[in-house]
C-alpha cells in the first residue's frame, strides 16, 4: 500500500473519511483492524415485508413450493438436485438441506395468500471471515421478475447487515 492519505468529509456528520491509494493508484479503505468481533451465525426468525416474508425453511413448506415450482424443470437447472417429482421428494429434499451446518435455509412466503412461493439460502457461513454467501436461489414463476423477488433479496440482505 502507499502511504499517501486523503482525507474527505463525509457530507451528513462532516467527520473526515479517510483512504490510502493502492500499487495502482486506486482509492481503497483503510486496513482493518485484527481485533474486529466475529459476527454471529445468522439466526433467522420470520422476517416481514411488504409483499413478502421469510421463514426458516421446514417440510411443512414441501406442499406450497412443490405446486408452485410445478411448471418448469429448466427452473432447477443451477441447483445441486432435480425438481422433486412428488411432495414426499421434496419434504426429503428440505431435510436433507437442513443438515447442513453452514446454511439456513429460508422459504420465501406471499403475503397475499400465505403460500411458500420460493426458497433461498445463507450458504457457505464463515464468521471468522465475517462472510456468507446468498445462494440457492429458487424462484417461482409467481417471483420472477415481480417485487417480490426484489424484496426477498433485500430482505436476506437486511438480516446480514
Amino acid at each position: 500500500m502507499n502511504s499517501n492519505t486523503c482525507n474527505f468529509y463525509d457530507p451528513g456528520t462532516n467527520e473526515p473519511l479517510s483512504y490510502v491509494l493502492n500499487k495502482f493508484g486506486q482509492k481503497v479503505g483503510l486496513p482493518l483492524s485484527d481485533n474486529l468481533p466475529t459476527p454471529p451465525f445468522p439466526n433467522l426468525e420470520t422476517v416481514h415485508g411488504i409483499t413478502c416474508r421469510l421463514e426458516p425453511l421446514k417440510v411443512h413448506h414441501a406442499e406450497d413450493l412443490l405446486y408452485a415450482m410445478a411448471e418448469n424443470d429448466s427452473d432447477w437447472t443451477y441447483l445441486l438436485t432435480d425438481r422433486p417429482k412428488d411432495l414426499n421428494e421434496y419434504r426429503q429434499l428440505i431435510e436433507n438441506y437442513n443438515k447442513f451446518h453452514d446454511r439456513v435455509n429460508v422459504a420465501i412466503v406471499d403475503n397475499k395468500t400465505n403460500k411458500a412461493v420460493g426458497s433461498i439460502a445463507y450458504m457457505r457461513i464463515d464468521p471468522t471471515n465475517c462472510s456468507l454467501e446468498i445462494g440457492a436461489v429458487n424462484f417461482s414463476k409467481a417471483m420472477q421478475k415481480t417485487k417480490m423477488g426484489t424484496e426477498a433479496i433485500y430482505l436476506m440482505m437486511k438480516v446480514c447487515l
